[in-house]
């Protein structure tokens, strides 16, 4: 090899990694090439959780490779349609927006069976029948004595600092403390809410709407996880997620003209009554 050959060879070589180098360090940094829009730019991340696990992500209507739980890395930044499925339940779909160097989360992705198991416990309910007593579930730690609801439905919560009861809603049908303790559910005939009782850098304002109906709610109560709500109308049980970005994802559990619902965190299960009824069913 000539001495001309080698200065050649190292010269290219020094050119190749005064070129590479620069790349190298900007992928190391979290920065990509958007080839839709044509510039380097510092990308974010995507973490995905779902109960169940083991299912599989679409991004923009193509399927990764990864499944639930995950973390996506380097994402530009923009928004994308993200769809959670897994055969035998429903899918989860979501507008999520991705920014520079921050890992946008949905971590309480739950999955409805299509078909769930329904079991009738017991045909003919006796007249002093209480399903809430049947439940049995441990008493919250938060004071029952905090929250009151007068005859005429008049929502008042203990204020910590004044000792007095202030005003939370009006025309209120029930209201649950959620198993944490940190937020309490109340629903009225077309509207459900949270009044968070834990403050929060998230959370901007105490009372946030869930959602509002044309049909009348008869009933609403916590899930298990705390960030989804089961809610009873005249000719249905549905689930609700609390994750209010994008379109909310409600699903149909059931068609049930139910008298009473109640979910029981020990069995895992969502109990309701029909038709003098005691019938249970499992969600998992």
């Amino acid at each position: 090899m000539t001495r001309r050959t080698r200065r050649i060879i190292l010269i290219g070589a020094v050119l190749f990694f005064a070129l590479i180098t620069p790349m190298i360090l900007l992928y190391a940094w979290g920065y990509s090439f958007d080839w839709q829009n044509k510039n380097i730019v510092l990308t974010g991340g995507l973490y995905l959780k779902s109960i169940p696990k083991k299912a599989n992500i679409y991004i923009n209507n193509q399927i990764q490779k990864e499944i639930t739980p995950t973390f996506i890395k380097r994402l530009s930044p923009k928004e994308y349609q993200i769809k959670v499925e897994k055969e035998g339940y429903y899918s989860w779909q979501k507008n999520l927006k991705v920014e520079s160097k921050i890992v946008t989360e949905a971590k309480n992705i739950l999955l409805i069976p299509i078909n769930p198991k329904i079991e009738v416990v017991n045909q003919e309910l006796p007249t002093n029948f209480s399903l809430k007593d049947f439940i049995q579930e441990e008493s919250n730690t938060v004071n029952e004595e905090s929250v009151l609801l007068d005859k005429d439905n008049q929502l008042y919560l203990l204020n910590s600092e004044t000792k007095e009861f202030d005003l939370v809603n009006q025309n209120v049908q029930g209201f649950q403390f959620s198993s944490d303790n940190q937020k309490l559910l109340y629903y009225t005939p077309s509207e459900i809410w949270i009044h968070h009782l834990k403050e929060s850098e998230q959370i901007s304002d105490d009372k946030e709407l869930i959602t509002r109906l044309s049909q009348k709610i008869k009933q609403a109560v916590w899930y298990k996880t705390n960030e989804h709500i089961i809610f009873s109308t005249e000719d249905n049980i549905k689930i609700l997620e609390l994750d209010n970005r994008g379109d909310q994802n409600i699903i149909n559990i059931t068609e049930s003209k139910t008298q009473e619902i109640a979910y029981s965190i020990k069995d895992d299960k969502l109990y309701f009554i029909q038709d003098n009824q005691l019938i249970n069913i499992s969600l998992e």
